[in-house]
């Protein structure tokens, strides 16, 4: 009898991983597209911080600000540039923090941020950010 009891045991506790590693999303990108509370969230985000896009690809997130909305001119923009770089530098840890955050909620580890400044498509700066 305890034998039966473990094997029936063992062949749950199998069928639980199996179910578990299959059921959900395997990446932050179909984490996102499958809850669309979250994608309207996004797009909100988006609409209040003109110049600011937001893509999902696979475990990246990328933050890209055009910084032409400023109503500055590509000189300017340029000369900007290593500004733009120490910003970066400095809300590091708060981008470290959120893909924290973003993995402790979803359970998907491996998340990366990219921060992109740019000036009607042309970079001024970028980062790559992961915990």
């Amino acid at each position: 009898m305890k034998k039966k009891l473990a094997l029936v045991l063992s062949l749950v506790a199998m069928m639980c991983m199996v179910f578990t590693s299959c059921g959900g999303p395997k990446t932050f990108e179909e984490y996102v597209n499958s809850d669309s509370e979250l994608m309207e969230d996004i797009q909100e985000i988006q609409d209040e911080n003109e110049g600011l896009t937001i893509t999902i690809k696979d475990n990246t997130i990328t933050y890209e600000y055009d910084v032409s909305v400023l109503g500055i001119d590509k000189d300017t923009a340029v000369a900007a540039k290593s500004n733009l770089e120490q910003t970066i530098t400095k809300t590091t840890d708060e981008y470290k923090d959120l893909i924290e955050d973003f993995e402790e909620e979803t359970g998907i580890e491996g998340l990366t941020i990219v921060v992109t400044y740019t000036y009607k498509g042309e970079v001024l700066a970028t980062s790559e950010i992961k915990k």
